[in-house]
Order: C-alpha cells, then structure tokens, then sequence
C-alpha cells in the first residue's frame, strides 16, 4: 500500500495536482507521513518545489526510494528545469550560455538545452544565449489583472471545499 500511495503521489506532483496531492495527504495518519520514505520523499518534494528551492529538488535523487519514483522524478525536474528556463526569460535579455546551462544543470545534455532553446525561442551562440523581447519584456496590465482573478477565483474554490 505504501509503494503505491507514494507512487501516486509522485504522480499528482509530476502533474501539478497540488490540491489533490493535500487532499490524499490528509487521508493517512500522521506517522506514515514521517516514518515512511515512500510518503516521506515526495512530501519533501512538494515543501522544496513550493519553496522554489530547486536545488534541493534536484539534491534529491539519492533520497529516491525505487526505482519506480524515478519516472515522475525525472518529470518534475523537467518540469523545474522549465520554470528555471521561464523566469531566465522574464528576467534577463541575453545570458551567457554557459552559465545558463550549469543553472539549468544540462552540462551532461546538451541535446536537451538545444530543444528548450527551440521551444523557448531562443537565439543561442556558444558565448550567449539572447531570450525573445516578448519574454524579457513585462506583462501586461490587464493580463496580470486576470491572472490575479484566476487566482481569486481559484483560491476561494479550494477554501469552499475545504470548508
């Protein structure tokens, strides 16, 4: 039962089901979150991701307990390494590539640099990589307007559930 329910877990991480992911937290007793590192390990997943301390995140594959939480692992990283690619976007015009690609931890992968390269729109030269004006420039007074609502809207969905 543990396996799976830590597998499951992985699961609604890899997939950003934050909500779900608490809901089924608040089903097992307290001891099972702290004695076993099948809950243990994603749970501590969840407080790095949320914290936004990637590092640790990507610390944590030696705590990895089988082999089968290394699927969702892998797409979580995926997943921080694209966060990590976005907010590079946001906040800088150019970078050098190199230090670029020891953020996103890619010194082993170049392939992969090159298709988030593509898929972020980069221009990419061995020296600096120069992120798309559209990327780097602010959003939008009205877009951030409608993120904040979306935002509203959802938060008071989760607090009449959890009422």
């Amino acid at each position: 039962f543990e396996l799976v329910f830590g597998l499951n877990l992985m699961h609604l991480l890899a997939s950003n089901s934050i909500k779900e992911f608490h809901d089924d937290l608040e089903r097992v007793p307290f001891s099972m979150l702290t004695e076993c590192k099948y809950v243990r390990v994603p749970l501590m997943l969840e407080q790095h991701l949320l914290a936004g301390n990637y590092t640790m995140v990507r610390s944590m594959v030696s705590e990895i307990p089988s082999a089968e939480f290394l699927f969702f692992y892998e797409i979580i990283l995926e997943t921080v390494r694209d966060h990590i690619a976005e907010a590079c976007g946001f906040a800088y015009e150019s970078m050098p590539t190199p230090s670029l690609i020891k953020m996103l931890n890619l010194a082993d992968n170049l392939e992969y640099f090159n298709q988030l390269a593509i898929r972020h729109k980069w221009s990419v030269s061995e020296a600096l990589t120069v992120f798309p004006r559209s990327q780097s420039s602010f959003i939008s007074e009205d877009a951030r307007t409608v993120r904040k609502i979306d935002q509203l809207i959802k938060l008071s969905m989760d607090l009449e559930t959890i009422v």
